[in-house]
């Protein structure tokens, strides 16, 4: 029996880039093919991005002592909740 998956929208994850020149030519050719597949799938893309966090892993441990980048993800926690309307 075959199952029905419903798409809420697309995040980026970790698409920041430290190496000088924010991710370059590949970058921007991932992120146009996803733009592409995402409006011919009617699919949203949250804008606020899942960015790479050494904070994470230590949160989940329940140390709050250095969160990185990881404070950014209550940001897009808000935007996915209130698209799916919780």
């Amino acid at each position: 029996m075959g199952k029905t998956i419903s798409v809420a929208g697309v995040v980026i994850n970790n698409a920041f880039y430290d190496g000088g020149n924010n991710g370059g030519p590949e970058k921007e050719r991932a992120l146009r093919e996803i733009r592409t597949e995402s409006k011919k799938n009617g699919w949203q893309i949250y804008e606020n991005e899942i960015p790479h966090s050494r904070g994470f892993p230590k949160m989940m441990r329940g140390d709050n002592s250095y969160r990185g980048n990881a404070q950014y993800f209550p940001t897009f926690a808000d935007e996915f909740f209130r698209s799916v309307g919780l």
